[in-house]
């Protein structure tokens, strides 16, 4: 996959995971690490916690499709999640 396509998906996750609530995230444990399928290609895609702070949590969202380049720097987008609505 070309790498702009990877970082348009990256953006989309982001765009679709920061729609869900505080409610959701508090409970998950960081890293979230897993498969998932795109265009007929298996990605690798990844979750980390950057900041949880007394207002919101800010996440970041990689993937790669284990080419030589992404897979050593994935391409990367983030979202936030206010804490109180």
């Amino acid at each position: 996959m070309k790498r702009k396509d990877l970082k348009a998906f990256c953006q989309a996750k982001a765009d679709e995971f920061g729609r869900m609530g505080y409610a959701h995230w508090r409970k998950q444990a960081f890293p979230i690490a897993a498969e998932v399928s795109s265009g007929g290609e298996t990605l690798q895609l990844e979750l980390v916690l950057l900041e949880d702070t007394d207002e919101y949590l800010h996440v970041s969202v990689s993937a790669d499709d284990g080419g030589w380049l992404n897979a050593r720097v994935p391409p990367t987008s983030s979202f936030i999640v206010r804490k109180k609505a």
